[in-house]
Protein backbone atom coordinates (compact mmCIF):
# COMPACT_ATOMS: atom_id res chain seq x y z
CA UNK A 1 0.00 0.00 0.00
CA UNK A 2 1.28 3.45 -0.99
CA UNK A 3 4.35 1.74 -2.47
CA UNK A 4 4.63 4.27 -5.31
CA UNK A 5 3.71 7.35 -3.31
CA UNK A 6 7.26 8.47 -2.56
CA UNK A 7 8.16 8.50 -6.26
CA UNK A 8 5.99 11.60 -6.59
CA UNK A 9 8.17 13.67 -4.27
CA UNK A 10 11.44 15.35 -5.08
CA UNK A 11 14.58 13.57 -3.90
CA UNK A 12 17.58 15.81 -3.20
CA UNK A 13 20.95 14.21 -3.86
CA UNK A 14 23.08 14.47 -0.72
CA UNK A 15 26.14 14.86 -2.99
CA UNK A 16 24.87 17.92 -4.84
CA UNK A 17 26.82 21.16 -4.58
CA UNK A 18 25.66 24.51 -3.24
CA UNK A 19 27.33 27.64 -4.61
CA UNK A 20 27.04 31.40 -4.17
CA UNK A 21 27.97 33.22 -7.37
CA UNK A 22 28.60 36.96 -7.40
CA UNK A 23 27.11 39.18 -10.12
CA UNK A 24 29.79 41.92 -10.26
CA UNK A 25 27.99 44.12 -7.68
CA UNK A 26 24.65 43.34 -9.31
CA UNK A 27 25.70 44.46 -12.78
CA UNK A 28 25.08 41.00 -14.26
CA UNK A 29 22.08 40.03 -12.12
CA UNK A 30 19.50 40.98 -14.74
CA UNK A 31 21.31 39.20 -17.57
CA UNK A 32 21.82 36.08 -15.45
CA UNK A 33 18.20 35.97 -14.30
CA UNK A 34 16.56 36.97 -17.61
CA UNK A 35 18.61 34.72 -19.88
CA UNK A 36 19.14 31.68 -17.66
CA UNK A 37 22.88 31.53 -17.22
CA UNK A 38 25.69 32.47 -14.86
CA UNK A 39 29.18 33.53 -15.89
CA UNK A 40 32.64 34.09 -14.56
CA UNK A 41 35.37 36.52 -15.55
CA UNK A 42 39.01 36.14 -16.57
CA UNK A 43 38.01 35.79 -20.21
CA UNK A 44 41.62 35.27 -21.26
CA UNK A 45 41.43 31.74 -19.81
CA UNK A 46 39.47 29.67 -22.31
CA UNK A 47 37.14 26.75 -21.75
CA UNK A 48 39.52 24.56 -23.73
CA UNK A 49 42.42 25.46 -21.44
CA UNK A 50 40.34 24.59 -18.38
CA UNK A 51 39.37 21.24 -19.89
CA UNK A 52 42.97 20.38 -20.86
CA UNK A 53 44.37 21.63 -17.52
CA UNK A 54 47.64 19.66 -17.48
CA UNK A 55 50.55 19.84 -14.98
CA UNK A 56 48.26 20.75 -12.05
CA UNK A 57 47.21 23.89 -13.87
CA UNK A 58 50.74 25.29 -14.06
CA UNK A 59 50.26 26.69 -17.58
CA UNK A 60 46.98 28.32 -16.55
CA UNK A 61 48.52 29.78 -13.40
CA UNK A 62 51.42 31.20 -15.39
CA UNK A 63 48.99 32.80 -17.82
CA UNK A 64 46.98 34.27 -14.95
CA UNK A 65 50.16 35.65 -13.37
CA UNK A 66 51.22 37.21 -16.65
CA UNK A 67 47.85 38.83 -17.39
CA UNK A 68 47.32 40.02 -13.82
CA UNK A 69 50.96 41.19 -13.53
CA UNK A 70 51.68 38.97 -10.55
CA UNK A 71 54.94 37.27 -9.62
CA UNK A 72 54.59 33.56 -8.80
CA UNK A 73 57.84 33.76 -6.81
CA UNK A 74 56.18 36.11 -4.30
CA UNK A 75 54.01 34.28 -1.79
CA UNK A 76 51.25 36.92 -1.71
CA UNK A 77 51.04 37.04 -5.51
CA UNK A 78 51.12 33.25 -5.69
CA UNK A 79 48.10 33.08 -3.36
CA UNK A 80 46.21 35.53 -5.57
CA UNK A 81 46.95 33.45 -8.66
CA UNK A 82 45.91 30.25 -6.91
CA UNK A 83 42.69 31.89 -5.72
CA UNK A 84 41.75 32.91 -9.27
CA UNK A 85 42.67 29.47 -10.60
CA UNK A 86 40.55 27.73 -7.94
CA UNK A 87 37.51 29.89 -8.77
CA UNK A 88 37.78 28.96 -12.44
CA UNK A 89 38.11 25.26 -11.59
CA UNK A 90 35.10 25.44 -9.26
CA UNK A 91 33.09 27.03 -12.08
CA UNK A 92 34.22 24.36 -14.56
CA UNK A 93 33.41 21.53 -12.15
CA UNK A 94 29.84 22.61 -11.38
CA UNK A 95 27.59 19.61 -11.97
CA UNK A 96 24.09 19.33 -13.35
CA UNK A 97 21.72 19.70 -10.41
CA UNK A 98 24.04 21.81 -8.25
CA UNK A 99 22.21 24.68 -6.58
CA UNK A 100 23.24 28.26 -7.36
CA UNK A 101 22.43 31.46 -5.47
CA UNK A 102 23.01 34.90 -7.02
CA UNK A 103 22.53 38.38 -5.45
CA UNK A 104 21.32 41.58 -7.02
CA UNK A 105 22.94 44.93 -6.26
CA UNK A 106 22.88 45.37 -2.50
CA UNK A 107 21.94 41.68 -2.04
CA UNK A 108 18.32 42.54 -1.18
CA UNK A 109 17.09 40.02 -3.76
CA UNK A 110 18.52 36.52 -4.21
CA UNK A 111 17.95 34.12 -7.10
CA UNK A 112 17.94 30.35 -6.51
CA UNK A 113 18.55 28.03 -9.45
CA UNK A 114 20.07 24.73 -10.53
CA UNK A 115 22.81 23.97 -13.04
CA UNK A 116 21.14 22.59 -16.17
CA UNK A 117 24.03 20.60 -17.69
CA UNK A 118 27.60 19.47 -17.10
CA UNK A 119 29.66 21.78 -19.27
CA UNK A 120 30.75 25.38 -19.83
CA UNK A 121 29.54 27.11 -22.97
CA UNK A 122 31.10 30.25 -24.40
CA UNK A 123 29.36 33.25 -25.94
CA UNK A 124 31.88 35.94 -26.99
CA UNK A 125 29.26 37.92 -28.93
CA UNK A 126 26.64 38.55 -26.24
CA UNK A 127 27.11 42.12 -25.00
CA UNK A 128 24.49 41.79 -22.26
CA UNK A 129 27.26 40.36 -20.11
CA UNK A 130 31.04 40.64 -20.43
CA UNK A 131 31.64 37.12 -19.11
CA UNK A 132 32.30 34.68 -21.95
CA UNK A 133 32.47 31.44 -19.93
CA UNK A 134 28.94 30.50 -18.85
CA UNK A 135 26.80 27.77 -17.32
CA UNK A 136 23.13 27.21 -18.14
CA UNK A 137 20.70 27.65 -15.23
CA UNK A 138 17.10 26.76 -14.46
CA UNK A 139 15.87 29.37 -11.99
CA UNK A 140 13.64 28.05 -9.20
CA UNK A 141 12.65 31.25 -7.39
CA UNK A 142 13.68 34.78 -6.46
CA UNK A 143 13.21 35.94 -2.87
CA UNK A 144 13.75 39.24 -1.12
CA UNK A 145 16.26 39.16 1.70
CA UNK A 146 13.51 39.97 4.21
CA UNK A 147 11.87 36.62 3.36
CA UNK A 148 15.01 34.65 4.26
CA UNK A 149 16.57 33.25 7.40
CA UNK A 150 19.25 35.37 9.07
CA UNK A 151 21.79 32.69 8.15
CA UNK A 152 21.86 34.28 4.69
CA UNK A 153 23.86 37.17 6.14
CA UNK A 154 26.74 34.70 6.39
CA UNK A 155 26.15 33.47 2.85
CA UNK A 156 26.21 36.89 1.18
CA UNK A 157 29.19 38.06 3.22
CA UNK A 158 31.66 36.20 1.01
CA UNK A 159 33.40 38.38 -1.61
CA UNK A 160 34.64 35.59 -3.87
CA UNK A 161 33.29 35.28 -7.41
CA UNK A 162 32.12 31.76 -6.56
CA UNK A 163 31.92 30.28 -3.06
CA UNK A 164 31.01 26.86 -1.69
CA UNK A 165 28.03 27.30 0.64
CA UNK A 166 27.24 23.62 1.25
CA UNK A 167 27.62 24.06 5.04
CA UNK A 168 24.30 25.97 4.82
CA UNK A 169 22.53 23.31 2.74
CA UNK A 170 19.83 22.51 5.33
CA UNK A 171 18.71 26.17 5.30
CA UNK A 172 18.91 26.42 1.52
CA UNK A 173 16.95 23.20 0.92
CA UNK A 174 13.94 24.38 2.89
CA UNK A 175 14.12 27.80 1.22
CA UNK A 176 13.76 26.24 -2.22
CA UNK A 177 11.44 23.30 -1.47
CA UNK A 178 8.69 22.60 1.04
CA UNK A 179 8.43 18.84 0.60
CA UNK A 180 11.39 16.63 -0.30
CA UNK A 181 13.32 13.47 0.51
CA UNK A 182 16.97 13.71 1.51
CA UNK A 183 19.40 11.46 3.39
CA UNK A 184 16.75 8.73 3.55
CA UNK A 185 14.29 10.96 5.42
CA UNK A 186 11.13 12.81 4.43
CA UNK A 187 11.05 16.59 5.03
CA UNK A 188 7.87 18.66 5.24
CA UNK A 189 8.46 22.40 5.69
CA UNK A 190 5.64 24.62 6.93
CA UNK A 191 6.06 28.35 6.32
CA UNK A 192 4.90 30.48 9.24
CA UNK A 193 4.23 34.05 8.12
CA UNK A 194 3.01 35.54 11.42
CA UNK A 195 5.10 38.59 12.29
CA UNK A 196 3.85 39.00 15.85
CA UNK A 197 4.97 36.88 18.80
CA UNK A 198 4.25 33.17 18.46
CA UNK A 199 1.82 31.76 21.02
CA UNK A 200 3.57 28.81 22.70
CA UNK A 201 0.30 26.99 23.44
CA UNK A 202 -0.71 27.17 19.78
CA UNK A 203 2.64 25.74 18.75
CA UNK A 204 2.42 22.92 21.30
CA UNK A 205 -1.13 22.11 20.21
CA UNK A 206 -0.02 21.93 16.59
CA UNK A 207 2.92 19.64 17.32
CA UNK A 208 0.79 17.36 19.52
CA UNK A 209 -1.96 17.06 16.91
CA UNK A 210 0.52 16.34 14.13
CA UNK A 211 2.07 13.61 16.27
CA UNK A 212 -1.35 12.12 16.99
CA UNK A 213 -2.17 11.96 13.27
CA UNK A 214 1.20 10.31 12.59
CA UNK A 215 0.39 7.69 15.24
CA UNK A 216 -2.92 6.89 13.54
CA UNK A 217 -1.19 6.54 10.16
CA UNK A 218 1.38 4.20 11.69
CA UNK A 219 -1.29 2.05 13.37
CA UNK A 220 -3.58 1.94 10.33
CA UNK A 221 -0.82 0.83 7.96
CA UNK A 222 1.15 -1.19 10.55
CA UNK A 223 4.36 0.70 9.71
CA UNK A 224 6.28 -0.03 12.94
CA UNK A 225 7.52 3.52 13.37
CA UNK A 226 10.00 4.53 16.06
CA UNK A 227 8.97 7.91 17.47
CA UNK A 228 12.64 8.68 18.08
CA UNK A 229 12.99 8.86 14.29
CA UNK A 230 10.57 11.79 14.13
CA UNK A 231 12.25 15.18 14.57
CA UNK A 232 11.18 18.79 14.32
CA UNK A 233 13.30 21.84 13.51
CA UNK A 234 11.86 25.18 14.54
CA UNK A 235 13.09 28.47 13.19
CA UNK A 236 10.35 30.86 14.19
CA UNK A 237 11.72 34.36 13.92
CA UNK A 238 8.31 35.70 12.85
CA UNK A 239 8.12 34.77 10.04
CA UNK A 240 9.91 31.44 10.07
CA UNK A 241 9.63 27.73 9.37
CA UNK A 242 8.59 24.47 11.01
CA UNK A 243 10.42 21.51 9.48
CA UNK A 244 9.14 17.99 10.16
CA UNK A 245 11.69 15.25 9.45
CA UNK A 246 10.65 11.58 9.61
CA UNK A 247 12.85 8.58 8.94
CA UNK A 248 9.69 6.65 8.12
CA UNK A 249 9.14 8.51 4.88
CA UNK A 250 5.74 7.01 4.13
CA UNK A 251 4.18 8.31 7.36
CA UNK A 252 5.15 11.93 6.73
CA UNK A 253 4.24 11.71 3.03
CA UNK A 254 0.73 10.58 3.96
CA UNK A 255 0.57 13.11 6.79
CA UNK A 256 1.36 15.95 4.41
CA UNK A 257 -1.47 14.81 2.12
CA UNK A 258 -3.91 14.61 5.02
CA UNK A 259 -3.04 18.12 6.13
CA UNK A 260 -3.69 19.26 2.56
CA UNK A 261 -6.80 17.18 1.95
CA UNK A 262 -9.40 19.68 3.18
CA UNK A 263 -8.19 22.00 0.43
CA UNK A 264 -8.80 19.71 -2.52
CA UNK A 265 -8.54 15.93 -2.22
CA UNK A 266 -9.34 15.45 -5.92
CA UNK A 267 -6.43 17.65 -6.92
CA UNK A 268 -4.06 15.70 -4.70
CA UNK A 269 -5.41 12.45 -6.08
CA UNK A 270 -4.92 13.53 -9.68
CA UNK A 271 -1.42 14.86 -9.10
CA UNK A 272 -0.14 11.81 -7.23
CA UNK A 273 -2.14 9.09 -9.01
CA UNK A 274 -3.48 7.56 -5.81
CA UNK A 275 -5.43 4.34 -6.23
CA UNK A 276 -9.02 4.27 -5.03
CA UNK A 277 -8.08 2.10 -2.06
CA UNK A 278 -5.26 4.49 -1.09
CA UNK A 279 -7.60 7.43 -1.34
CA UNK A 280 -10.13 5.62 0.85
CA UNK A 281 -7.45 4.99 3.49
CA UNK A 282 -6.51 8.68 3.54
CA UNK A 283 -10.17 9.61 3.98
CA UNK A 284 -10.56 6.97 6.72
CA UNK A 285 -7.51 8.25 8.63
CA UNK A 286 -8.72 11.82 8.24
CA UNK A 287 -12.10 10.83 9.66
CA UNK A 288 -10.45 9.18 12.67
CA UNK A 289 -8.28 12.29 13.17
CA UNK A 290 -11.04 14.85 12.69
CA UNK A 291 -10.53 16.44 16.10
CA UNK A 292 -6.77 16.76 15.58
CA UNK A 293 -7.29 18.12 12.07
CA UNK A 294 -9.57 20.80 13.47
CA UNK A 295 -6.77 21.74 15.87
CA UNK A 296 -4.19 21.85 13.06
CA UNK A 297 -6.49 24.00 10.92
CA UNK A 298 -7.03 26.42 13.79
CA UNK A 299 -3.38 26.63 14.79
CA UNK A 300 -2.26 26.98 11.19
CA UNK A 301 -4.56 29.99 10.97
CA UNK A 302 -3.23 31.40 14.26
CA UNK A 303 0.37 31.00 13.05
CA UNK A 304 -0.59 32.28 9.57
CA UNK A 305 1.07 29.16 8.21
CA UNK A 306 1.10 28.35 4.49
CA UNK A 307 0.36 24.65 4.82
CA UNK A 308 -0.81 24.42 1.20
CA UNK A 309 2.42 25.80 -0.25
CA UNK A 310 4.10 22.82 -1.88
CA UNK A 311 7.39 23.55 -3.73
CA UNK A 312 6.32 26.87 -5.15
Amino acid sequence: MFENLLENFKTIDSEKGYWFVRTDKGENFQAFSDFNFIGIGWNYITNRELNDNLNNGLDIKQKIASRERLDLRASADKRKVTSIYNKLIHFKNLRSGDLIIIPNEGSNLLGFGTIADDGIFEDPNDRRCDYIKRRRIIWNKFLTFSELDNIYYAIIKTRHAISNVKPYQSYIDKTVDNIFIKNDAFHYVIDVTKRDDINVNSLLELMNSINNIADVIEQTLNLHDDENDRTVKLNLQSPGKIELIYKNKKILAILSLILLMPLNINSIDNDLNLSNSEKEIIIEISSRCQEDLEVTDRTFDELEALKNRINN
